[in-house]
This record gives C-alpha cells, sequence and structure tokens, in this order.
C-alpha cells in the first residue's frame, strides 16, 4: 500500500470513528420501575439496573420502550432483550427467560401476545436477577 493510500485510509478512519461518537446518543436501554417513583431510564447494561434495582422494594427493571420495541409476532411469551441490544421473543415460561439472562446480561419482559393463564407463565418481579 502506498503512503498516500495509507495516509487516505486512516483519514478515513479518523474521520468515521469522530462522526460515530459524536452523533446522537442512542438512548439508554434499561428502566428501573418501581411503584411510586418515576421509571428511572438512564441504565444501558441490565447488570447495573438490576444491581440498583435490589435497594429499592418492588424494583424491577425493564426495557426503554421509547429506545427499542418487542416484535409484534413472536413464538414466546416473554422476550429476552441484551445490553447489546438483541432481542429474543421465544420463551414459554419466565424462569427459562431469567435463566439465559442471568448469562446473557439481560432482562425479561413480557412478549406483546398474550399470557395464557397458569402458574408456568407468572411474572415473578423478585426473580428478575
Amino acid at each position: 500500500m502506498s503512503m498516500n493510500k495509507y495516509k487516505a485510509l486512516s483519514v478515513i478512519c479518523v474521520l468515521f470513528s469522530l462522526l460515530y461518537s459524536s452523533g446522537a446518543q442512542a438512548a439508554p436501554l434499561f428502566c428501573l420501575k418501581a411503584p411510586g417513583l418515576s421509571p428511572q431510564c438512564h441504565y444501558d447494561d441490565a447488570r447495573q439496573c438490576l444491581k440498583a434495582r435490589k435497594s429499592i422494594a418492588k424494583a424491577y427493571c425493564t426495557i426503554n420502550e421509547a429506545e427499542i420495541s418487542l416484535p409484534r409476532y413472536s413464538t414466546g411469551y416473554f422476550c429476552l432483550v441484551t445490553s447489546q441490544r438483541l432481542v429474543q421473543c421465544h420463551y414459554s415460561g419466565f424462569e427459562s427467560c431469567i435463566h439465559d439472562a442471568k448469562s446473557k446480561n439481560g432482562v425479561c419482559v413480557r412478549s406483546l401476545k398474550k399470557p395464557p393463564p397458569g402458574k408456568a407463565f407468572e411474572w415473578h418481579i423478585e426473580n428478575n436477577d
């Protein structure tokens, strides 16, 4: 590679990184919610949100609906949303979703599909960590 091509490539890389870092920042992905409190939507990392919720009674972490939307149609009743913005809505039970959320740095939320009645499909806020 000639020196001019190398300089041009370096300039392009610098300009791209400046453009990317100075552009509009994405809103935080996760919100901490609790009865009597307004939503605290300033968490980009699910683990940070889950850690913060432990100090507030009946608090839970959920997605920032202004930042990310769930698919309109899904195969499951619960969705795993990771800190890397991966959305997977194939969970039939909350417990299996929570299991994966722990290892994938995410939170579980109800999908847009209406959950059927039954103990296996209950939403347990206290287990969302």
